[in-house]
């Protein structure tokens, strides 16, 4: 009886988590998309212009795929990126000869 409370309970915890990824996630690919509201999820909070830990990461995995010679669409989906952040990576990418602009030492 014991563990079949136990398993109800986690199975509870993880459709709530589920649910409410979706919905958040939902929300922040919809606000991405537009070139202003990207602007600022780019920006750490100090106005530097340098990108949190997820978005570094994320700028990695997506220079791995382009040198993978994947098409934009496989990228935004496997990445889950938007058009918007591939064009701005790719920018990054021919501009500072390969790197980004927060592995650039200041």
């Amino acid at each position: 009886m014991y563990s079949y409370k136990k398993i109800m309970v986690i199975s509870l915890y993880a459709l709530v988590l589920l649910i409410l990824s979706g919905f958040i996630k939902e929300g922040r690919e919809e606000c991405l998309q537009c070139v202003e509201c990207y602007d600022k999820a780019w920006d750490d909070g100090y106005e530097l212009g340098k990108a949190t830990g997820v978005v570094n990461e994320r700028y990695r995995i997506i220079r791995n795929l382009i040198k993978g010679k994947m098409t934009d669409e496989q990228i935004i989906q496997y990445a889950h990126t938007s058009y918007v952040e591939l064009e701005d990576v790719k920018n990054q990418l021919k501009g500072l000869n390969g790197k980004f602009e927060f592995e650039i030492p200041q």
